[in-house]
């Protein structure tokens, strides 16, 4: 029977086990003064956002992907953010920026689709502005 006081020894192999592997993260801070750029993986998962974010085979339209590219950004600065590679006030000109563009990207279909329904558009000329790109 062993007393309490037994309990905090360490075991007999140094307090491992012999199949037991530790690992150790160590945080990289940003370089300061450089831009960001992206690296592949995300530019590979970008794409993978940009073609899949409804989660069905269905192509999205040129303005969606747009759209979804401004929100991938902001999610990338926030992750920035989150991970001190950026300042909140760094952030905020991203997120900023962000709104902006988004506004100027959901402007022009609204436009387009009241002019549309006006008779003013052919059908050939929405689809070219607000349609699918030729990959799809």
């Amino acid at each position: 029977m062993s007393s309490a006081g037994d309990d905090d020894q360490p075991p007999s192999s140094g307090g491992h086990d012999k199949d037991t592997l530790t690992v150790v993260s160590v945080p990289v801070p940003a370089q300061s003064g450089k831009p960001y750029t992206p690296s592949v993986a995300v530019g590979f998962k970008l794409t993978y956002l940009l073609v899949r974010i409804a989660g069905n085979k269905r192509p999205l339209s040129k303005h969606k992907i747009a759209l979804n590219k401004i929100k991938w950004e902001c999610a990338v600065a926030l992750r920035r953010r989150r991970d001190g590679e950026i300042t909140t006030d760094q952030f905020l000109e991203i997120a900023n920026g962000c709104i902006e563009r988004a506004a100027r990207v959901k402007q022009p279909p609204i436009l387009l689709c009241e002019r549309a329904n006006r008779g003013e558009v052919s059908l050939e000329e929405f689809t070219r502005e607000c349609g699918y790109s030729e990959e799809d």
